[in-house]
């Protein structure tokens, strides 16, 4: 969606006293968003293919409040948010982003940041209620 905030204000309008409404977004609070936002922000590059809006949970607590609804959220599939499968996306991901984004792309740079990577980033304790990849909202009527 270009507008992700827009829909909200139309679906709360028809939600019956007890409804709700359920979203899911990637979450971008986590080692895998800390690392690709700066690319985004300072050099414009296209981290990825599929997303317009680049969401945390403060996005949706920032919705929720400014349409008076109450927000409950959770982030699920935490496998790419860090970890080996953080790492596997990374060594494809990173320099396609450096490709299409015209910055220097040079292939021991690219490995030396895995590598470096691999060995540093710790995994984040499940339990952490931003340490998933996608977010899990719902929203109802107060």
């Amino acid at each position: 969606m270009d507008d992700p905030y827009s829909p909200s204000k139309i679906l709360k309008d028809h939600l019956n006293r007890d409804g709700k409404i359920i979203v899911t977004t990637p979450n971008w609070a986590n080692p895998r968003g800390f690392m690709l936002m700066p690319m985004w922000f300072l050099f414009k590059a296209p981290i990825t293919l599929a997303d317009l809006n680049y969401l945390t949970p403060i996005d949706h607590k920032n919705w929720a409040k400014k349409s008076n609804m109450v927000l409950k959220w959770k982030t699920i599939e935490r496998s790419w948010a860090h970890g080996d499968l953080l790492i596997k996306d990374f060594q494809r991901r990173i320099p396609n982003v450096l490709r299409d984004a015209r910055l220097m792309n040079k292939k021991e740079n690219v490995e030396s940041l895995i590598n470096w990577l691999s060995n540093n980033i710790i995994k984040l304790d499940h339990s952490l209620p931003h340490s998933g990849a996608i977010i899990l909202c719902t929203y109802s009527k107060k």
